[in-house]
């Protein structure tokens, strides 16, 4: 399902990675040749691997997600190497530096925790002001299974569960329009129109981030 750009950056990172450049190194080479014009820094160059427990046993997470198409019920989730993954270089420097941080509307199961799985990462972000962004709206996600991960992981799938997971570690929760009703229930709730395909809406969520975060 890929195409050939894309099947061509996945092929480029390997054969680097597999000369021994770190992977932070490797993301900063192809950012760089992508005209991609702001920092970016993986969480970690160590070995760091998402194990998805099913009734089919652990997968791995591009095997459960792309070969499966995520089809198989989620019974858990694990961070293989979590326990000795130190962050790549520049991140809790990046961290320090920021006025604030925002997650974006992604997965916490499988886009977020690996990365605070990173246990001196997670250390860096409680001490700082933290923002998130439902990626559920309506209890839908905006693409993939995070709705069907968070029953069968025993979460609530909406907005509401999302925060909960979240937990201490942010102070402004960004909810939809669609999710309004919720925000008296929901600690830190910012409402925006978060379904931000066009340019003029992502400005948006973030002028309401920048507010609420003053």
């Amino acid at each position: 399902m890929l195409g050939d750009r894309d099947a061509e950056l996945h092929l480029l990172r390997t054969r680097l990675l597999q000369k021994g450049e770190p992977l932070s190194t490797v993301t900063g080479k192809l950012a760089e040749g992508m005209g991609v014009r702001v920092r970016l820094l993986p969480a970690t160059d160590d070995r760091l691997r998402t194990k998805i427990l099913t009734q089919q046993g652990e997968l791995d997470f591009q095997d459960w997600f792309v070969r499966r198409r995520h089809a198989d019920r989620v019974d858990d989730v694990r961070f293989d190497g979590a326990e000795s993954a130190r962050p790549a270089a520049g991140v809790l420097e990046a961290i320090a530096a920021a006025d604030f941080v925002v997650i974006a509307p992604s997965n916490p199961f499988v886009s977020i925790q690996p990365i605070l799985a990173v246990a001196a990462i997670e250390k860096a972000l409680a001490g700082k002001r933290v923002a998130a962004i439902s990626p559920l709206v309506g209890g839908r996600a905006f693409r993939g299974p995070l709705a069907e991960m968070m029953a069968s992981l025993g979460h609530e799938p909406g907005a509401r569960g999302v925060r909960a997971l979240y937990g201490d570690l942010v102070s402004t929760f960004v909810l939809d329009r669609e999710d309004e009703a919720l925000a008296g229930e929901i600690p830190g709730a910012v409402v925006c129109d978060t379904v931000m395909v066009a340019a003029e809406r992502r400005a948006e969520v973030g002028r309401g981030l920048l507010e609420a975060m003053q």
